[in-house]
């Protein structure tokens, strides 16, 4: 039986390459073509040669830190998750990694997720506040559509005084 070796051999061009996009992995052909003097379409194809090789460029990121997914979804599915006043849910997944999260979403059916890198333990409370007095609405809001917006008003005397307010 015949073995097969993925191993290949680089030059020192491709070597030196790889220790420029290692250092910074969004440098342009033509930037680092001007670093090690040659040619841009000399450093291109230096490039299609390393990944023909099976040589892959990837991005590692070792901060300590928290990513956070915020997906906006029709089912609850996380141990945090917030009932939205337009109907659906606000899920939020957190990880140390991408992968995790991404995991967590293939099978949820998704409307929009917007993820963020933070320190760890940031807590988000979110809270709906009256568009007129800026209190903090507990219950059930009274909603007012002027337009494309959509006010959030805490009683029916704030209702009032933002219906006159934005009418004007």
């Amino acid at each position: 039986m015949e073995s097969r070796s993925s191993v290949s051999k680089i030059n020192n061009l491709e070597y030196e390459v790889l220790q420029l996009l290692k250092e910074d992995s969004r440098l342009s052909a033509s930037e680092i073509s001007e670093k090690l003097g040659v040619s841009r379409v000399t450093i291109s194809r230096i490039i299609s040669s390393l990944k023909e090789k099976g040589i892959k460029f990837t991005v590692e990121f070792y901060e300590e830190g928290e990513f956070t997914a915020f997906i906006v979804a029709k089912t609850c599915f996380s141990s945090e998750c917030y009932n939205l006043i337009e109907g659906g849910y606000m899920n939020i997944v957190r990880s140390n990694n991408l992968e995790e999260i991404h995991k967590s979403l293939s099978n949820v059916q998704k409307d929009s997720v917007f993820v963020s890198y933070g320190k760890k333990g940031l807590k988000i409370s979110p809270k709906l506040v009256c568009d007129y007095c800026g209190g903090e609405i507990n219950e059930k809001p009274i909603k007012l559509k002027i337009g494309n917006k959509i006010y959030y008003a805490c009683c029916n005397t704030c209702y009032t005084l933002l219906k006159k307010k934005k009418s004007k």
